[in-house]
């Protein structure tokens, strides 16, 4: 394979040069190529120059593409993204593609590292290869209802992406097509997807949990594969398929929920059974639990309602109320208007920390065996701000090295959450162990404080040897979890003690 895509790179950088005209037109600081056919006029967004290395002067900043052009008279609907049109442009900040648009072709925003949102119109039916291979700072994606294929390599490298919506016309996903999206933490394939192609979510270390529809009857190699941190796998899937052994890596500790009357068919199949723990699941809506949704159900409800007992699984629509609401949500489902859900009982409840015997000193699993703290110093909780200190006078309460910061970040998730009405990020490390670091802020050594809810500073015990006067720290917000510098040590930041 990688012999295979070394030889794509070279073929294709052999032919850039020899593209012909970049563009026919500009208008509005945004290059088309224009059709005139039997059919009408369309446009279709281009690169700068066929010297894509020039392409990223081209587009920058905030660009909201029309849905028709006018050109000599003439109007053209603006029907595709076409290939490398925005590639390599670095300054890009964000995208908005109109309904017009029926194709994001190959890497049309591929290595835009700067994007950071992209709004895609709800006529797009395919998202080709390398479409958004390497948008770094990309977040946030939501792929509409009329996407019919993610084609491979599109999502590839998009290592800030968290969250991802799969439109429910999707039918398949190709191989690499979120091959290290490394913070994704959640993934649902949806019930009209067939196929999944070769290590299409390989490498996304975050991944939490899994969910893959009904209709799926291939799953291709190593598709979960590096997925360490799996805490639990939902298969919509009423009669498995064998599977091959390194879809899950060696990673097979996560339960696997399974549709009711089917987990002695998983127990069967290869390599399904190799997962240690299997349960099954009614679906939400199947209030009786006889493994059908029908009028029966709403009965059950009735009498739930009836009796007040507010029972929890009576809860269709998951409002924390059983009323008329639910009967609506069943009928729904009768008539093919909603998917029904799984109703999961485990959830994964973060514990800040495991007592109240503040502060003490929490076990992440880390390599070196270095314990991380429950709290900042001058805290006497978890999400406690504590004290703020100058780098010098942090070094007394034993605040890591920077080797200790790149093994705790390195070994743990983390994720933006409030833990009794304070933001901030917690993090958990292979052994389930958690620590969670407050948006403290930071003081200048006076009586105001910044920052506070929107980001902490934590200090290392390392000064920072390419600016002097400045030391390393840890800074989290609802973006990430990195390591900085300050501007001057007499800054006085939160301390998180370690041994």
């Amino acid at each position: 394979m990688k012999t295979k895509r070394l030889l794509s790179v070279i073929i294709l950088s052999c032919l850039l040069p020899l593209v012909a005209s970049a563009y026919d037109v500009k208008i509005n600081g945004i290059y088309y190529n224009l059709n005139q056919s039997p059919e009408g006029t369309t446009a279709s967004v281009t690169y700068y120059s066929s010297n894509l290395s020039n392409n990223r002067i081209a587009y920058s900043g905030i660009i909201d593409i029309p849905a028709s052009v006018s050109y000599n008279g003439v109007e053209y609907v603006v029907t595709s993204i076409g290939e490398y049109a925005l590639y390599n442009c670095s300054g890009l900040i964000s995208v908005t593609i109109p309904e017009s648009v029926t194709s994001i072709e190959e890497a049309a925003f591929r290595d835009c590292t700067g994007l950071t949102s992209v709004t895609i119109g709800n006529s797009v039916t395919s998202i080709e290869e390398d479409a958004f291979r390497g948008c770094s700072s990309l977040t946030s994606i939501t792929i509409p209802n009329s996407v019919q294929s993610i084609g491979e390599d599109a999502f590839l490298e998009c290592t800030g992406l968290t969250s991802v919506t799969i439109g429910n016309s999707v039918t398949s996903i190709g191989q690499l097509a979120f091959y290290d999206c490394s913070s994704l933490t959640s993934v649902t394939i949806p019930n009209s997807v067939t196929d999944i192609g070769h290590y299409a979510f390989s490498g996304c270390s975050s991944l939490t949990s899994v969910t893959i529809g009904s209709s799926v009857t291939d799953i291709g190699l190593s598709v979960f594969s590096g997925c360490g941190y799996l805490e639990y796998v939902i298969s919509m899937i009423d009669n498995p398929f064998e599977i091959n052994e390194n879809v899950f890596s060696d990673y097979y500790t996560p339960t696997l929920y399974v549709p009711k009357g089917s987990k002695g068919k998983y127990e069967a199949t290869s390599a399904w059974n190799w997962f240690q723990n299997i349960e099954e699941f009614r679906l939400k809506g199947d209030v009786n639990d006889d493994g059908a949704i029908d009028v029966a159900d709403i009965a059950a409800v009735i009498d739930v309602m009836a009796k007040d007992t507010n029972e929890s699984v009576a809860d269709v629509n998951d409002d924390k109320a059983v009323d008329v609401a639910d009967i609506g949500t069943i009928i729904d489902i009768m008539a093919g208007k909603v998917v029904a859900e799984p109703d999961i009982p485990y959830k994964i409840v973060y514990v800040a920390c495991p007592d109240d015997n503040h502060p003490h000193m929490i076990d992440l699993g880390l390599p070196s065996g270095t314990k991380w703290a429950c709290c900042n110093v001058g805290a006497s909780t978890p999400e406690g701000y504590g004290n703020y200190y100058t780098f010098e006078d942090a070094k007394a309460y034993n605040p890591p090295t920077l080797d200790q910061v790149n093994e705790f970040l390195n070994n743990t998730t983390s994720e933006w959450t409030v833990l009794n009405g304070v933001s901030g990020r917690i993090f958990t490390g292979r052994n389930r162990g958690t620590v969670f670091l407050p948006a403290a802020g930071y003081s200048r050594g006076g009586p105001d404080i910044y920052s506070v809810g929107t980001n902490g500073y934590f200090w290392s015990s390392t000064l920072d040897e390419e600016h002097p006067g400045s030391a390393k720290d840890i800074v989290v917000n609802s973006n990430e979890a990195k390591i900085a510098f300050t501007g001057t040590t007499y800054m006085r930041l939160s301390v998180r003690p370690v041994r």
